[in-house]
């Protein structure tokens, strides 16, 4: 089925730059483009990149040409030209030649570079100091005048914790909860603003305020001490041939007050807004913000908050969807709670209708007690409430400033005079990532769960991955993404975001042991040393070199990975390492440890001592991985010697051969120990089949914690057990994701139980991704995708889909840096229909499962086993156990599979 018009186009070319998290390097951008045609197998034989700088006046001019270089690479292809100058706008093209000689030349793309060395800066940290008795925010303005028309205008602004930016009255952009959480001793984000548009010559305003953000997310009892501070610089191009720079400075200049409307607020408690408080034209040109009353002072100059400052390397947070409420109920004459229908992250805009001076609260929750009120129980002390105080007669929508709450319900409190589903919007917040991945199924129970794990995670990217989007934590646990962030990948697109929180993990890491946290960045949860499950470390460098080609991560931080790792080597007593404090977390309760840390979250049969070494294990085959792919083969031989030595002492500690089976003999217990391989040859089949009888002793139903549960599933699909697998994901009692469902979850849970209160409330989120681990299986397994270190960031690639007796098809599909793959089937009464897409420029390895007696069409031509088949695109084809293996270039295919008879 080839395409009508085979030829060769460029697109979706992009540039990121290079931002090393140590700053180490210089940054650099690099280029990544996309190859299509309509021939199959499709590869590109070389390329041509040309970057030319923009001089204004003066014209464009190359400032490099790689001239034709014969290569098959079109991802992270960094910079190699002429010093690239700060703040100047440059363009790229790229033209590509294939296999067979045709030619393609890209549309041009722009990149624009802000500070190259920390040392361009002019500007210095300013703040408003002033005794408060709430946590205010407070406002700056600059004003200036221009005798000239701008021609390029340039803002470029940090403000901790969070700001934002207005000129001349209009509020700049539409990024929210800006920059992204860093530990602002060791990095600090910078975004930049083309304002070009909005400055004007004559007067002009440069307005910011300031929010407490992860400066200080708790409501504080001693608001004074708190002081939210800021950098920003204008530099602009006039239309006479001059610059002019404006920076904050101590000059006076700069103006501020705390007299703004933001009278309260934190990141877990949410805002108080007074609308009496607003100051009209405060980032305008002019003095009406004078005749308010508001009290102005000049700026003083603070020190800085320690670390380096980098631009952005992210996409930013943004309101990415706007939903309305599926049922408004009214308690009293004062009390409506808004049901949404799903649970998310972000915050309300209401509009009010209320009398002068009234005060209207928004609770916000993700349960109902039994009465109708919301239940704020599991959210700790986190107040998650939003207050607004109405100025006038004016119905007017109102919406929090610098906080951001995970709900489903909102008690809306106060002597509204109307008010109905038409008056409240919910703003869904997260970063800006591309959605990369789609499963859809004719199993409505599977498509269910795909959609609440899509906005679990949805709800926990916001400049990192944090856990929960709720209560009074919201940080990235590194024991959660050992497991979480394959499914992750899969869903989002993540290059950018994990760069910049592996950056973070490396922030925590300690110069003379090589430890890590347990949280990146690290505050008031967890530990460092983090705990030895926390191979997120290891595994996010993995999967962003296997997702999106980018092995910079493995390359330039290879020592530091291998310090984390040689750290926890030296932990072993006698082989093992027997520190475990977090280990196969919240199993269901009743396998866990009553009383123990996270209300009961410790699990009770799983030794610690074997989760903690087969995770050593782990990462000692990653760092042969590692050391492979970097051409270290002496390493590599030494981290195998390492890892064998390893496994022996687990065999020798927690295997038990007779009964084929390890630890207590646990789904967890066994499971690890299947996953990570440290299974004796020759006895891999005894403890799956051990692993296969817990699971039926307890009527298919799961015991494992956070990380075990993930392998469960894996362990079972790569031995082609879909059958167990399948009915796991159909159970529909506790415990169970379909018990979650038929509660009523749109999202994962925290544990396996149901919490509305009690003791486990203390540790009961509704909106938690780690046991969203899972969706991975759905694409690996179901749609049978995979990525491999051969030509990493799907250059090659295996698509191997396991049929189960309860589904009658699949589709999968997934955006990937070089283009779509694509992975369906349909079963037929006759036949099973597999259609297949191969991205141009990769190449993929197939196995279609099908019976031994079974003949394989592609475009209605047989597929002959055995020499190089002579069809379009398929380049071998041979007999498995399994089924039919197939080796294919790129392009679309319409595999079907028929069952012959007798």
């Amino acid at each position: 089925m080839v395409a009508a018009d085979p030829a060769l186009e460029v697109g979706d070319l992009r540039t990121d730059h290079a931002v090393d998290p140590l700053g180490i390097d210089e940054p650099r951008p690099r280029f990544s483009w996309q190859l299509r045609s309509g021939r199959r197998g499709v590869v590109q034989s070389a390329y041509r990149l040309i970057v030319q700088e923009d001089g204004g006046d003066r014209g464009t001019h190359t400032v490099w040409d790689t001239g034709w270089l014969q290569s098959d690479v079109q991802l992270g292809v960094e910079y190699g030209g002429k010093p690239l100058r700060s703040t100047t706008g440059y363009s790229w093209s790229v033209q590509i030649r294939d296999d067979v000689g045709e030619e393609a030349q890209s549309a041009v793309a722009t990149f624009e570079t802000s500070f190259l060395q920390e040392g361009d800066w002019v500007a210095k940290w300013i703040a408003c100091v002033a005794k408060t008795p709430t946590v205010q925010s407070p406002l700056f303005r600059r004003e200036f005048t221009l005798s000239e028309r701008v021609v390029r205008g340039r803002i470029y602004v940090s403000g901790l914790g969070y700001h934002e930016l207005w000129v001349n009255g209009v509020l700049v952009g539409d990024a929210v909860l800006d920059p992204a959480w860093t530990d602002y001793r060791s990095r600090i984000f910078y975004v930049t603003h083309d304002v070009t548009q909005l400055l004007r010559k004559g007067g002009n305003v440069v307005g910011v305020a300031l929010g407490n953000g992860w400066f200080e997310p708790f409501p504080s009892p001693v608001a004074s001490q708190l002081c939210p501070q800021f950098i920003l610089e204008v530099r602009l191009d006039l239309a006479d041939g001059s610059q002019q720079v404006i920076a904050t400075d101590g000059s006076g200049e700069w103006k501020t007050t705390v007299d703004g409307p933001v009278v309260d607020h934190s990141i877990y408690g949410g805002t108080t807004y007074d609308a009496r408080r607003e100051i009209p034209g405060w980032a305008e040109p002019g003095v009406a913000h004078l005749s308010t009353g508001a009290r102005w002072r000049s700026a003083i100059i603070v020190e800085a908050p320690g670390g380096r400052l980098q631009a952005q390397p992210l996409e930013p947070i943004k309101v990415v969807d706007v939903l309305t409420p599926a049922k408004v109920t009214r308690l009293s004459d004062t009390t409506h709670v808004v049901d949404f229908g799903q649970n998310f992250a972000g915050w309300v805009r209401i509009r009010l209708d209320a009398e002068p001076d009234a005060e209207i609260s928004l609770r916000h929750a993700e349960l109902l007690d039994d009465d109708g009120h919301v239940n704020t129980v599991n959210l700790r002390s986190a107040a998650a409430t939003d207050r607004f105080i109405v100025s006038d007669d004016s119905p007017r929508w109102h919406e929090p400033k610098f906080t951001y709450h995970g709900f489903r319900y909102v008690q809306v409190e106060g002597a509204l005079r109307s008010f109905g589903a038409e008056d409240i919007l919910g703003q869904v917040v997260r970063s800006d990532v591309s959605k990369t991945g789609s499963f859809r199924s004719d199993h409505d129970l599977l498509n269910r769960l795909h959609q609440n794990i899509v906005w679990t995670e949805a709800s926990n990217l916001h400049g990192l991955p944090t856990d929960c989007p709720q209560r009074d934590e919201r940080l990235a646990w590194l024991n959660d993404m050992t497991v979480r962030a394959e499914e992750a990948v899969h869903n989002f697109n993540l290059a950018r975001l994990y760069g910049k929180w592996f950056g973070d993990i490396l922030d925590t890491q300690g110069a003379e042991t090589g430890a890590i946290a347990d949280t990146a960045p690290h505050v008031r949860f967890g530990h460092r040393p983090a705990d030895p499950v926390s191979s997120s470390f290891l595994l996010v460098p993995w999967l962003l070199a296997m997702h999106y080609g980018e092995t910079r991560w493995i390359e330039r931080h290879y020592e530091r990975l291998d310090a984390w790792v040689t750290y926890l080597a030296s932990l072993r007593e006698g082989g093992l390492i027997l520190q475990s404090e977090i280990g196969d977390w919240a199993p269901p309760v009743e396998q866990a440890v009553a009383g123990s840390a996270g209300a009961g979250a410790v699990s009770a049969k799983t030794p610690g001592g074997l989760i903690s070494t087969c995770f050593l294990f782990l990462n000692l085959e990653l760092m042969a991985q590692f050391a492979r792919t970097l051409d270290r083969s002496e390493h590599e031989t030494d981290y195998l010697r390492e890892a064998d030595r390893v496994r022996q002492s687990i065999n020798e500690r927690y295997f038990d051969r007779h009964a084929g089976s390890y630890g207590s003999g646990n789904q967890s217990s066994n499971s690890i120990a299947l996953y990570t391989g440290i299974v004796p040859t020759g006895y891999e089949d005894a403890v799956l089949d051990n692993l296969v009888r817990d699971i039926a002793d307890h009527g298919y139903h799961l015991t494992t914690g956070n990380l075990c549960t993930k392998f469960v599933m894996d362990v079972l699909g790569r031995a082609g057990r879909t059958d167990v697998a399948m009915r796991l994901l159909e159970q529909r009692t506790y415990p169970s994701w379909g018990y979650m469902i038929d509660k009523g979850a749109t999202t994962i849970w925290e544990r396996w139980e149901h919490v509305t209160g009690g003791p486990l409330a203390a540790m009961a989120s509704h909106n938690h991704p780690m046991y969203g681990a899972v969706d991975s299986w759905f694409y690996r397994f179901l749609g049978g995708i995979s990525p491999t270190p051969d030509r990493a960031g799907f250059g090659h690639f295996l698509i191997e889909p396991q049929l189960a007796e309860s589904v009658g098809s699949v589709e999968c599909r997934l955006e990937t840096v070089r283009g779509l793959v694509g992975s369906s089937w349909t079963v037929g009464s006759g036949a099973t229909v597999f259609d297949i897409d191969i991205p141009a420029n990769s190449t993929a390895s197939i196995l279609l499962p099908c019976p031994e007696k079974s003949t394989v069409l592609e475009g209605g031509r047989v597929i002959e086993v055995g020499p190089p088949t002579p069809l379009d695109g398929v380049r071998a084809a041979r007999r498995e156990d399994a089924g039919i293996r197939l080796e294919v270039g790129s392009g679309r295919y319409r595999f079907v599979v028929h069952k012959l008879k007798g």
